[in-house]
């Protein structure tokens, strides 16, 4: 989940007053045209508390700001289900563990040696 909080740019009241927004990726699955992405558009923005969405067809992906007092991740990810579409809310990389930590696809550990090795071997086969 990428959540960030962020001011409304628009508001006029002291920082203390204004309503805190925030922002968030979805995965969305299923779409296949411009039609989907602008109904998954058209389905977060009926939401109350989503100010913007902006959903792109080649990262399968939704952009929303919204405010977290009204509506919420599992919210929107219930109403993209109701339009016939799958929304999961995509990790904050933020969150992710470090490289001594981390795994691969493999499931083995990821260490820097190893990621070396990697740039290494793809250098070579470049060559």
């Amino acid at each position: 989940m990428t959540t960030t909080p962020t001011a409304d740019p628009t508001a006029t009241a002291p920082a203390d007053t204004a309503e805190a927004t925030e922002s968030c990726t979805l995965d969305i699955g299923g779409m296949t045209c411009a039609s989907c992405v602008r109904r998954v558009e058209k389905v977060l923005a009926k939401l109350d508390g989503v100010e913007l969405a902006d959903v792109n067809l080649a990262t399968e992906a939704a952009s929303v700001v919204y405010d977290p007092n009204r509506v919420g991740p599992d919210q929107m990810a219930a109403a993209i289900a109701t339009a016939g579409y799958t929304g999961h809310l995509r990790p904050d990389p933020r969150a992710a563990t470090s490289d001594t930590d981390a795994t691969g696809a493999d499931g083995t550990a990821r260490t820097p040696a190893a990621s070396d090795d990697r740039r290494e071997e793809h250098e070579r086969a470049r060559d």
